[in-house]
């Protein structure tokens, strides 16, 4: 058993690519069904009402409406509303492609901690789901994209 599971050691090159298209497919669905209107039967299991999942004007409305009212109350709402699904599409796409894998795993980062301590702990959603995403996005951070990506294709080394 030990001598199968050290050969494992032989393939960890492909940890961060896995990690990266993973963490990538489900980013990129977070911020489609904020552009492009959402599964409201899921989204509405996580306590956010129907009304508010119809694209980005529904995500725009969920974002500006008081807390009182279900909502997470803050001011300039449609900003952040194209600005986190922009930011989850396009970070998403960049790390399946490995192509400025570190900025997008930085600033993929820096919207879960304030989706962590804002959204979840202080207006009252569980963050248990969202630690994880955390925690892979930092160790891409940490890990760079690997050598299975297009910024090693294109740069000949990892330059974001």
């Amino acid at each position: 058993m030990t001598e199968l599971l050290t050969k494992f050691g032989n393939y960890k090159s492909w940890a961060p690519f896995i990690l990266r298209v993973t963490l990538g497919i489900l980013m990129m669905a977070h911020g489609a069904g904020k552009l492009f209107g959402a599964n409201a039967s899921f989204l509405t299991q996580l306590g956010i009402p129907e009304q508010f999942l119809s694209g980005i004007a529904g995500f725009a409305g969920w974002i500006g409406t008081p807390v009182a009212d279900g909502g997470l109350g803050l001011p300039a709402a449609f900003f952040f509303a194209w600005l986190v699904a922009l930011l989850e599409f396009g970070g998403g796409l960049a790390l399946i492609l490995g192509l400025f894998t570190r900025l997008g795993a930085l600033l993929l980062s820096l919207q879960f901690f304030i989706i962590i301590v804002y959204v979840k702990i202080i207006v009252g959603n569980g963050w248990e789901v969202d630690l994880p995403y955390l925690g892979g996005l930092v160790a891409i951070l940490l890990l760079g994209p690997g050598p299975y990506s297009l910024e090693r294709k294109i740069f000949g080394k990892v330059r974001f």
